[in-house]
């Protein structure tokens, strides 16, 4: 087709932007958002934060306002304590909330399992030089562990004998067992401290606001590392790769076991699960998880540096766009939208390696999208034209004040040829009127036959 558009169509478009009344998406569900938890709440990431944590998103999508509480390295009994000492301001601010929702037990896990690894580090002398068992604090985090344990040597240990792999392996079992077991040999430390904990703060939180609606989030696994980069951060050592894929095992187990301990409870306290963990896995439940499928976070958390040491395991910026998704799915309340969720996704440099199960969550969220159908409301017509080029003619004079958001622009562009133009909006109003008088046929049909 020429790329043209006559004086005609032209001068019918210009009557329409004059007299075609503006347009909106779908309405905002307004609501207020309150949030508690730890590093992954508060958006932290390696070396600062990210740039939208996901309860920003929440609070943009549904039209509200957030106010997050979320501290880093903060433990479940930390948040207890947080929560029955709020000041009259936060109490105020839980009350007006529609939605509280609660991420925390990350720490509890990681500092729980650092003791016991440090200490067996130091048995082992595999800390780094001018550290001792003396220098292992209380209460130790992640980085205390990365910072005093030696991966060279704790790799070279775990790597020389099958023996010494299964030392270490006997050691995070325990661990886990510990973690994930209630029993008079286990201490079932996520049942009967973290758990406990958490459905303890969804009471207290209740006595301020019974009707706000508190979403507690599990855990997602950050360990789900592509088998290729474990054989090449490995060297190809055998035993050094199977106890990789065995810790991997392990940490499903544990995060699948909090998964359970709070969707036990979540019905007996009233809370909702946002299900992180299956969100970040986004493996289809048919798919049997082993090293060569071990789950997709690794997309959603920037773990795979030169040195697993190095990695973050805190959601990056599509860790926080997941994380609101699958937020907004637990809530059930969704709409078309134009803001900074769907902006966010378009932005996203590899979002054709988004995991299809979280896509999935994504796009239902976001809202369908139709070509030529800019206003989203399920109709191409004159409306949607006009629209189009009142665009056109704003970035043609100054291509900084587009106004269009990235989702609009692209169902605008209907002639193919990516430029957004007067051709479109032709288009466009030319499509409208055949299907008023000839019935039904796609706009991609449409364009076609007049080529």
């Amino acid at each position: 087709m020429k790329k043209r558009i006559t004086a005609v169509v032209t001068a019918a478009l210009s009557m329409l932007t004059m007299t075609t009344p503006m347009f909106s998406h779908a309405e905002k569900n307004e609501a207020d958002f309150v949030i508690f938890g730890d590093n992954i709440a508060a958006g932290d990431i390696r070396g600062g934060t990210v740039e939208h944590n996901f309860g920003e998103i929440l609070a943009d999508y549904y039209g509200g306002t957030v106010t997050n509480y979320a501290e880093s390295s903060l433990k479940s009994n930390e948040l207890l304590d947080k929560i029955t000492g709020l000041n009259d301001e936060q109490k105020n601010a839980v009350k007006g909330a529609e939605y509280v929702v609660i991420n925390v037990g990350a720490n509890d896990i990681a500092r729980y399992s650092a003791v016991d690894l440090l200490q067996f580090c130091a048995s082992k002398k595999l800390l780094n030089e001018g550290y001792t068992a003396a220098d292992i604090p209380d209460d130790p985090t992640l980085d205390d562990l990365f910072t005093l344990v030696d991966e060279d040597a704790l790799q070279t240990y775990a790597s020389s004998s099958n023996s010494n792999a299964s030392s270490v392996l006997i050691r995070l079992r325990r661990i886990s067992s510990n973690l994930c077991v209630s029993n008079n040999i286990y201490e079932g430390y996520l049942k009967n401290v973290v758990v406990d904990n958490i459905n303890k703060s969804v009471a207290e939180i209740k006595k301020i606001n019974p009707d706000a609606e508190i979403i507690v989030q599990n855990i997602y696994q950050p360990l789900q590392l592509p088998s290729d980069y474990i054989k090449y951060h490995t060297s190809g050592n055998s035993n050094y790769i199977t106890l990789l894929n065995q810790i991997r095992s392990i940490l499903e187990d544990i995060m699948k076991a909090f998964d359970e301990e709070v969707n036990a409870s979540s019905a007996e306290y009233g809370y909702k699960v946002a299900d992180v963990f299956t969100e970040f896995t986004s493996l289809d439940p048919s798919v049997i998880k082993n090293g060569d499928n071990p789950g997709n976070a690794s997309y959603f958390v920037d773990i795979m540096g030169e040195r697993l040491s190095g990695g973050d395991i805190q959601p990056n910026q599509k860790g926080h766009l997941a994380i609101a998704a699958e937020i907004i799915d637990t809530i059930g309340i969704k709409h078309t939208d134009l803001g900074l969720f769907s902006e966010i996704y378009e932005n996203l440099e590899d979002k054709a390696a988004y995991p299809v199960i979280a896509l999935k969550t994504y796009e239902s969220a976001a809202g369908s999208e139709m070509l030529g159908d800019v206003n989203f409301d399920g109709i191409i017509d004159a409306v949607d034209a006009s629209a189009i080029l009142t665009e056109y003619a704003v970035t043609s004079v100054n291509s900084d004040a587009a106004t269009f958001h990235a989702r609009q622009t692209k169902c605008a562009m209907v002639s193919d040829d990516d430029v957004l133009d007067a051709i479109d909006a032709s288009l466009v109003l030319t499509y409208y009127a055949y299907t008023s008088t000839n019935g039904n046929v796609s706009l991609e049909e449409f364009i076609k036959s007049q080529n």
